[in-house]
């Protein structure tokens, strides 16, 4: 064995795309201007490898896109799409088990109709329809508890192949706090 191996720490996270690149945000919904600082400062600090997922919002709908809710992003083409992007991910998260490196954790962004970890925004109280009638509606979504689409799917393929990966979100309105989060429960 190299010494060049002896170096790695063997300790990856997934990382939800848009947390390390804000500009595949929908235009007015980023907190930060181009990649969260704080979370980026404490995964090199304490020698976490990277793996940044990607976007399911970006790679079905393009960068001008509109905001949208859970229910509406809850269909089978949006799902097909998330698992052929899943895919790869999945494949890359076991060839590195099987190599005896540490998936430490996935990080999300709460609130995300795709990302979000334990919350998602939902449209339950007017069904997501947009139109001329109802554009005020964007102003009643609400936050729910329950995970984003696309992490629903991924944690989904991880239990199917037995994969114990904690997954924490990051709260976009407090960051510091979930940064402390993460921090208190992956050293």
């Amino acid at each position: 064995m190299s010494n060049r191996n002896l170096l790695r720490s063997k300790k990856i996270v997934l990382v939800a795309h848009c947390l390390l690149n804000a500009n595949s945000k929908v235009e007015g919904l980023e907190e930060f201007n181009a990649i969260l600082k704080e979370l980026l400062t404490f995964l090199i600090k304490n020698n976490f490898g990277i793996l940044q997922l990607p976007c399911p919002e970006l790679t079905s709908h393009g960068i001008n896109r509109w905001s949208k809710v859970r229910e509406q992003y809850n269909n089978p083409f949006y799902r097909q799409h998330c698992n052929k992007i899943i895919e790869p991910i999945i494949k890359q998260v076991t060839d590195y088990l099987e190599n005896d490196y540490m998936i430490s954790a996935v990080i999300g962004v709460e609130k995300s109709p795709s990302c979000g970890i334990n919350e998602s925004c939902s449209a339950k109280n007017w069904g997501g329809n947009f139109s001329a009638q109802n554009q005020n509606n964007l102003d009643k979504t609400i936050i729910i508890n329950k995970e984003g689409i696309f992490i629903e799917l991924l944690k989904k393929e991880f239990k199917k192949r037995g994969y114990k990966i904690p997954f924490f979100g990051i709260d976009e309105l407090n960051i510091g706090s979930s940064i402390k989060n993460i921090e208190e429960n992956l050293l």
